[in-house]
């Protein structure tokens, strides 16, 4: 079944959306670090994190690479969830942030998740599969957690809170879509 005209320029349309987010917030993880390190401390998570964005990014542009960066940045995007939350928990560390806009970020979410799965043709068992991915990340990371150097014992706690509860959500989302 080939696309008609309207569809493609819808999906063209999304396809440029989702590659603006990424190349963005990709450049926005080197100019803005410090700005970065306040939402996840580690240096080096900010800096990576903003290399995979900006390679998934690039990976929407050729077609064969396009699921594969499509799986990326749902996985990228299911795995920055819990900064979102954290940073609406904690909107004192972010004054120039207004709260509505905190707020509006997770709805926001989850439509850059549609966007990213209808644009990039994601099925059901590809999520699976990235969820399944994500869930050992995340259990291998909260395992790691105690290795990396958090100046606050409160962060690192939350840190290690959000990851275990985003772990047992992915692990029974995962669950539901093989059923």
């Amino acid at each position: 079944m080939t696309d008609s005209p309207a569809m493609s320029r819808w999906r063209v349309a999304g396809l440029v959306f989702v590659f603006l987010w990424f190349a963005l917030g990709g450049v926005a993880h080197f100019v803005a670090t410090e700005a970065e390190m306040r939402i996840v401390p580690p240096r080096a998570a900010v800096l990576v994190s903003g290399v995979f964005e900006l390679l998934g990014a690039a990976g929407l542009l050729w077609q064969p690479t396009r699921r594969a960066a499509g799986i990326g940045l749902f996985l990228l995007t299911l795995a920055v969830t819990p900064a979102h939350f954290y940073m609406l928990q904690r909107p004192e560390l972010f004054p120039s942030v207004p709260y509505w806009a905190l707020v509006v970020r997770l709805p926001v979410q989850v439509a850059l998740l549609a966007l990213i799965a209808q644009n990039t043709e994601l099925t059901w068992s590809l999520i699976a599969l990235a969820l399944k991915i994500l869930s050992r990340f995340l259990n291998l990371f909260v395992r790691l957690i105690d290795l990396i150097n958090i100046k606050s014992s409160g962060v690192k706690i939350y840190w290690k809170l959000a990851i275990v509860s985003a772990f047992n959500v992915l692990r029974g989302l995962t669950t539901h879509i093989e059923k």
